[in-house]
């Protein structure tokens, strides 16, 4: 995963300040958590142990979503089909979030939810986190409070999910 990896981690600097919130609609009111639109890019390795290459388009602390192209998405969803049951691939995500400390590399295992073609041979594919471990639930956790601090303001305080509960 490294060659993949480390060719796709180089940020622009548009791209390490480039989050923000995602325009709001009826189906956004129903979301447990507004994303944070970002540009960034993500590396996945399947069950088959192919890897490949997408750029992040939003980040929540439940999951994310990715845009890619058809070849990517053939990799991350080599049966094709509806996704119900065993037809969800798992995958390994890897992406380098920028950080007030610093960049931290984060990697999660996710569970592919939907899958959207697009104009321009390209998908949308939508990510639930499983079972992060406490590192990446924290480093999750601070982008998005960060970002949300940036955006509402030095007085907005971020709850995390499990704090919550």
């Amino acid at each position: 995963m490294s060659s993949v990896f480390s060719q796709i981690t180089g940020f622009t600097a548009g791209q390490e300040t480039g989050a923000w919130f995602a325009p709001q609609n009826d189906f956004e009111d129903q979301r447990a958590y507004p994303r944070i639109l970002g540009d960034f890019p993500v590396a996945f390795r399947n069950g088959q142990g192919q890897h490949c290459a997408a750029t992040l388009r939003n980040l929540s602390p439940e999951g994310l979503q990715i845009a890619c192209n058809m070849a990517t998405a053939q990799i991350i969803h080599p049966a094709g089909g509806r996704l119900k049951g065993d037809n969800q691939p798992l995958l390994q995500a890897t992406m380098v979030l920028p950080l007030a400390e610093g960049h931290q590399t984060l990697s999660a295992c996710v569970r592919l939810l939907h899958v959207a073609t697009t104009a321009a041979a390209s998908c949308l594919m939508g990510f639930q986190f499983l079972e992060l471990r406490p590192k990446a639930r924290r480093q999750i956790d601070a982008f998005y409070a960060e970002r949300l601090r940036y955006l509402a303001g030095p007085a907005y305080r971020y709850v995390p999910p499990l704090a919550r509960a």
